[in-house]
């Protein structure tokens, strides 16, 4: 399985200790991003403050969310919905890990899982790899069943987790877009939650492949159920000496 971050692990090794108690009394992400500018950790930029609000609304209302086993049923005869996910896009250097990573230290949801997108994609591909192998073998002249091992992938996941939270979301292949048209259909029925992390906005990330994201479909899935927001200030403040994303947060 791909490698889950914790809270605990999600936070640089270099953390201060006023980062850590942050972690330990605030109560959300914008009460963490205003408790590090008044301890001049942080500089307010009020690129990142309106990011910071988007996620302390979906923080609220993910408080007492779950899709258990037993719920996924009743989802079925709901008019209720999952809260909508975000997507966040900008430059590097502008903070947009460590604003999502305030949020998922924070979020009160019991099965949460944050990843690297790649490494979240290699997993998947590992899952239908191991789906497939498990098949009965063809016999001689007898057409295979056609078997989609997506839809029950993402049956795993959903049960392994109601909140996913990407880190660096990207499709560059047509074949991983493919994947991950159906994927995503199937966790968003289940009602699972995403949080994402990109350079690129939504409609721009498969520039090297033709756009095919948007062309095969999995732009406006990610649109349907995540609201997408800028977090883009034009300042890299990997380069400045007391940067508003923080001089001991990964970017």
């Amino acid at each position: 399985a791909y490698t889950v971050q914790t809270p605990e692990n999600v936070t640089p090794t270099a953390a201060s200790e006023t980062y850590l108690k942050a972690v330990a009394v605030c109560h959300g992400p914008l009460d963490h991003y205003d408790f590090l500018i008044k301890a001049h950790e942080l500089k307010d930029d009020a690129h990142q403050r309106r990011v910071i609000q988007c996620l302390q609304k979906l923080h609220e209302d993910l408080k007492g969310y779950s899709i258990e086993a037993e719920g996924l049923f009743s989802k079925l005869f709901s008019r209720s919905k999952p809260p909508r996910g975000l997507y966040v896009f900008g430059d590097v250097g502008t903070g947009k890990t460590m604003v999502m990573d305030m949020f998922y230290a924070h979020v009160e949801v019991k099965r949460k899982k944050r990843a690297h997108f790649h490494g979240f994609m290699l997993d998947v591909h590992k899952r239908i790899h191991r789906l497939k192998q498990s098949l009965p073998k063809r016999k001689p002249g007898l057409m295979a069943k056609l078997y989609d091992p997506i839809a029950p992938i993402a049956e795993e996941i959903s049960e392994e987790a109601c909140l996913l939270c990407f880190d660096e979301f990207q499709v560059t292949d047509i074949a991983d877009a493919m994947i991950l048209k159906q994927l995503f259909e199937n966790l968003f029925k289940n009602g699972v939650v995403v949080v994402a992390t990109s350079n690129r906005p939504p409609e721009g990330k498969n520039k090297h492949s033709s756009q095919v994201a948007g062309t095969i479909g999995v732009v406006p899935v990610a649109q349907e159920y995540c609201n997408t927001v800028r977090l883009d200030s034009g300042i890299d403040y990997r380069k400045r000496e007391l940067p508003a994303a923080g001089k001991l947060y990964y970017l």
